[in-house]
């Protein structure tokens, strides 16, 4: 079965960025739509293959480039770079940017899923938790609480105020990873 693809930009809720996303239709009349929402240091065209599947299983699925991340930083000084404060609440805010305008697009009365990843795993939780409302929620590769992630808040901390909140560390990519 084909499917094709084609990009979305849509202005976050930050009301500075473009969401820079992809949306994969199906051939014929779509099951509902799918939204995938990716994990830390990734992006979306990482989901081709998945995607791709999703599509040619009969749902319109779509996904965005966090802030921070992809093609929705607008050069590599924003990778990594979410915003100086609040960076959660556009992350959240964002699903429903992106879900509410497919949705608008493509079809209200479809049911609509919501997939996590990892980090993406966290956004959908508290997105739900802010009024999203999906037919299914998928929550994959997450976690609970950490005991010691207090101490690497103080160690990002550190590390912000002696060379600034944009300072890509070696040291906090490898205690994350």
């Amino acid at each position: 079965m084909n499917t094709t693809y084609i990009q979305k930009s849509l202005l976050s809720s930050d009301g500075v960025h473009d969401l820079i996303g992809r949306v994969y239709l199906p051939e014929g009349t779509p099951k509902g739509l799918f939204h995938v929402v990716h994990g830390m240091t990734e992006h979306i065209p990482r989901y081709h293959d998945f995607m791709t599947a999703m599509a040619q299983d009969g749902y319109i699925c779509f996904g965005y480039d966090h802030l921070g991340h992809g093609a929705t930083a607008k050069d590599d000084s924003e990778l990594g770079f979410i915003a100086g404060k609040d960076g959660w609440r556009y992350l959240v805010q964002d699903v429903g940017v992106f879900a509410n305008a497919m949705k608008d697009e493509y079809g209200q009365n479809l049911p609509y899923i919501l997939m996590g990843h990892s980090m993406g795993s966290f956004i959908v939780r508290l997105s739900v938790t802010m009024g999203q409302k999906p037919d299914k929620l998928i929550v994959m590769g997450t976690g609970g609480p950490n005991p010691i992630a207090g101490l690497g808040l103080g160690v990002i901390a550190l590390i912000k105020k002696i060379y600034g909140e944009r300072h890509i560390s070696n040291l906090v990519q490898n205690m994350a990873f």
